[in-house]
């Protein structure tokens, strides 16, 4: 059967991966959710949705509620359509939609694309010639704890006001400047995290990006900063350029790069009034 035996057949519906622009770029030349579907476009004006045909007995309401909690189901299906967003991003650019995103027929989908028409378009424009890149930033806290140890003004005090010391006296400035150590080495991985993730967005269009709330109390390398920046593909050169100068920058920490990945998190209208953070 081809995609439009699928399409006449009505215990088949609509996959619905991703909103892009109606225009003659290629789709991915991939096996669909289905492997005996692949993707086509279905136009409304100048917008498409990208889609596949799904049989309706696994993927209506009640059904695809069960298979959600069927890993064994759901795991090759959310791997299929990560792999179909992935593949589109050297080809064109694409809203991602939630998995699960079905219709019954096409006349669904044209009224979707009407309906959230000016929307679409404005966040194709925010997205295009972009790319989502994820960066971790994680701190190595014996590392930090003896840069603030040898640096830290407040604690190079208060240590050597433990020489010499015994007894009470150094039971109880030992806690001091342990507690001061601790404090010191927070503050050192919050402004670690601010200042990467400054680094970052300035060769970045727009960023969303959390820090950690509780000091490093492991040996471990700790997670400082989680982020994920859309970049203007022309300087995905200068944004890898940049890690590498956090990296040597702020002694102590490293990074991991993912991606590119499609734009998750930009995938909502910009507001101009409420900045990335």
């Amino acid at each position: 059967m081809n995609a439009s035996d699928y399409q006449s057949d009505p215990a088949w519906g609509y996959y619905v991966y991703g909103v892009t622009t109606a225009d003659q770029r290629p789709v991915p030349d991939l096996p669909g959710i289905e492997a005996v579907a692949r993707p086509f476009l279905v136009a409304e004006g100048a917008l498409a949705a990208l889609v596949s045909m799904v049989p309706l007995a696994q993927f209506e309401e009640d059904a695809l509620e069960a298979n959600l909690g069927d890993l064994a189901w759901l795991e090759p299906r959310a791997r299929t359509h990560q792999a179909i967003l992935a593949a589109t991003l050297g080809q064109r650019t694409v809203i991602p939609l939630r998995f699960g995103t079905i219709f019954r027929d096409a006349t669904g989908i044209h009224s979707m694309l009407l309906s959230h028409g000016a929307t679409f378009q404005r966040v194709l424009a925010h997205l295009n010639d972009r790319l989502e890149w994820g960066v971790k930033l994680y701190a190595d806290p014996a590392q930090l704890a003896a840069q603030v140890a040898a640096n830290n003004p407040r604690v190079r005090t208060l240590a050597a006001q433990c020489q010499g010391k015994s007894g009470g006296a150094a039971y109880m400035l030992g806690k001091k400047l342990n507690q001061l150590l601790r404090e010191e080495t927070t503050r050192l991985v919050e402004t670690y995290a601010h200042e990467g993730h400054r680094m970052l967005l300035a060769v970045a269009v727009a960023a969303q990006a959390s820090g950690v709330e509780q000091p490093p109390e492991t040996k471990d390398l700790t997670l400082i900063l989680k982020g994920a920046y859309l970049v203007e593909q022309a300087n995905t050169g200068t944004f890898n350029a940049v890690l590498e100068q956090i990296g040597s920058k702020l002694v102590g920490c490293s990074y991991e790069l993912t991606g590119p990945w499609p734009p998750y998190h930009f995938a909502d209208a910009p507001d101009e009034d409420a900045p990335y953070a």
